[in-house]
C-alpha cells in the first residue's frame, strides 16, 4: 500500500449536485486524485512524478498546488540529487506551472488569503512566491472585457466596461475559457454546456452583443485574433476563421498558404493538421469535411500568434511554422 501525503477539501462553494472537483487526495508516490465528491467513480487521476509531501487548493478552488521532491540525475558519477518542486493544476488535471525551490527538503505548502502568494516551507525556511494568475480578459475600442467565475452561479460573470463612459454591461455565460480581442470586436471562447464536447466561439462587439458564432469540435488550448481572422489551436489541429470579408486581403508572397485561404471567398472556415504539408491547391480543409487525427500529435503545438498579414504557430521543439492570411 502507498501511504497518503495529503488531503484537501474545499471549502468553498461547489455548486448545485457536487459537480465541480473539490476533494484533492495525493499519495507518497505522486498519485493524486481529484473528485467531485467522496463518492466519485470517475477521478481526475494525475502522476506528478514526485515523492508528494503535501497539496493545496487555492482559495477560489480554481488551482491545485502540488509540493513534493523531484529526484534529478547528475551528468557526473554522482548520486541523484532531490529538488524542491510545485507542480499546480487545474480541476480538470491540466498541468499548469512548475515552480522549482532550492532546498533540500520540502515540507509542506499554504495559500495566501487572495491566492496571489504561496507560502513553502524548505528546510528551515520560509519562502514566499508571487502568484500571477492567468486572467480571462481583452481591451477594444476604448472597452476593457473581463471574465470572473463566480462558483455561487457555477458559470462566469462577463464585464464590457467602456473606459470613457464608464459603462458596464454584464452577461453571464458558463464555462469561459479564453478571451481575446482585436481593435474593434472581441471573441469569447466556451464550452457548451451539454455532453456534446463541442466548443462556441462568439464575437462580440463593444456593448457585449453577439455579432456571429461558430462551433468547434476541436480543443481550443491557442487562441489568437486579428481584425479579420480568429485562429484557434488544439495541440494538432489549426482552425481559421475569417470573420470579417470585407478586411482588405493581404498575401504578401510569404506562403501558398495565402493563396488556399483567399482563393474560395466563400470557404469562411477552415481546418488542417500541423503535419500536414501544402502544395498548390491542397492542404486545407473546409471544416466540415475535415477528420481530426486519432494519433496524439509527437511534437504538439505550445502557442500561436497572429498579425494581418500572418501567424505564426510554435511547437514544443522550437520548430515555427509562419503561414500567411489573405
Amino acid at each position: 500500500s502507498v501511504a497518503i501525503s495529503g488531503i484537501h477539501w474545499y471549502s468553498g462553494f461547489v455548486g448545485p449536485d457536487n459537480q465541480i472537483p473539490a476533494l484533492c487526495v495525493g499519495f507518497e508516490n505522486g498519485r493524486v486524485q481529484i473528485m467531485r465528491s467522496d463518492s466519485d467513480d470517475k477521478p481526475v487521476l494525475i502522476d506528478t512524478q514526485l515523492r508528494c509531501t503535501g497539496l493545496r487548493w487555492d482559495p477560489n478552488g480554481t488551482t491545485v498546488a502540488v509540493a513534493g521532491m523531484q529526484t534529478q540525475q547528475q551528468a557526473g558519477p554522482g548520486p541523484d540529487r532531490e529538488v524542491g518542486v510545485v507542480q499546480f493544476y487545474a480541476p480538470t488535471g491540466q498541468h499548469l506551472r512548475t515552480l522549482r525551490v532550492p532546498g533540500s527538503n520540502l515540507r509542506c505548502i499554504s495559500w495566501e488569503g487572495n491566492g496571489l502568494r504561496l507560502a513553502l516551507a524548505v528546510d528551515s525556511h520560509i519562502f514566499f512566491a508571487n502568484i500571477r494568475p492567468d486572467y480571462l480578459w481583452g481591451y477594444f475600442s476604448h472597452t476593457l472585457v473581463y471574465a470572473v467565475l463566480k462558483k455561487e452561479r457555477s458559470e462566469h460573470m462577463v464585464v464590457f466596461w467602456d473606459t470613457q463612459s464608464d459603462e458596464k454591461y454584464t452577461k453571464y455565460i458558463k464555462h469561459v475559457t479564453h478571451i481575446r480581442s482585436s481593435d474593434e470586436f472581441c471573441v469569447l471562447v466556451t464550452k457548451a454546456d451539454d455532453s456534446s464536447g463541442q466548443y462556441i466561439i462568439i464575437v462580440c462587439n463593444d456593448i457585449g452583443s453577439p455579432v456571429d458564432s461558430k462551433y468547434l469540435h476541436i480543443e481550443p488550448i491557442h487562441v489568437s485574433m486579428t481584425n479579420s481572422h480568429v485562429i484557434i489551436a488544439s495541440e494538432d489541429v489549426v482552425y481559421i476563421w475569417m470573420y470579417r470579408n470585407s478586411v482588405t486581403k493581404h498575401s504578401g508572397g510569404h506562403s501558398e498558404l495565402a493563396g488556399m485561404l483567399g482563393g474560395n471567398k466563400r470557404r469562411t472556415e477552415m481546418m488542417f493538421h500541423i503535419d500536414e504539408s501544402f502544395a498548390p491547391g491542397t492542404g486545407l480543409h473546409d471544416k466540415e469535411g475535415f477528420v481530426p487525427p486519432v494519433a496524439p500529435a509527437q511534437d504538439p503545438i505550445a502557442c500561436i500568434a497572429a498579425t494581418e498579414q500572418c501567424f505564426l504557430v510554435a511547437r514544443e521543439s522550437g520548430v515555427v511554422q509562419r503561414y500567411s492570411l489573405p
